[in-house]
């Protein structure tokens, strides 16, 4: 069975396997060039940081649901908060600050419920 292929050009090819034709019309170039990139934390702690306490929220929440007393209930989403507003208030000024807010905020919350 033969397969009339148009890639393009004027030129027509006809071959019994069209998937060779495309394998050697259009070659994979690799380069061995290396990649260097670095890691902007000035750019980028900002926005890990607030995904950082985003997730953190799921702890502060759970433990809420679960131990069901005042200080769950009241505090710790309290606490959860200011560091919220202190998260949105250095996102551009000081943003390796933002950067360990979240583990400022487990270790807080560990603590809380080690504490129990």
């Amino acid at each position: 069975m033969q397969v009339r292929l148009e890639i393009g050009c004027e030129d027509c090819v006809t071959s019994s396997n069209p998937l060779s034709l495309l394998r050697n019309r259009y070659k994979i170039v690799h380069t061995t060039r290396k990649v260097v990139v670095k890691l902007n934390l000035k750019q980028s702690g900002s926005w890990i940081g607030m995904s950082g306490i985003a997730v953190v929220f799921f702890l502060y929440g759970y433990s809420a649901f679960v131990l069901r007393d005042v200080f769950s209930i009241v505090v710790l989403p309290l606490i959860w908060i200011v560091i919220f507003v202190l998260g949105c208030a250095w996102f551009m000024k000081y943003p390796y600050r933002v950067l360990l807010l979240p583990v400022v905020a487990i270790g807080v919350w560990f603590t809380a419920m080690l504490s129990r």
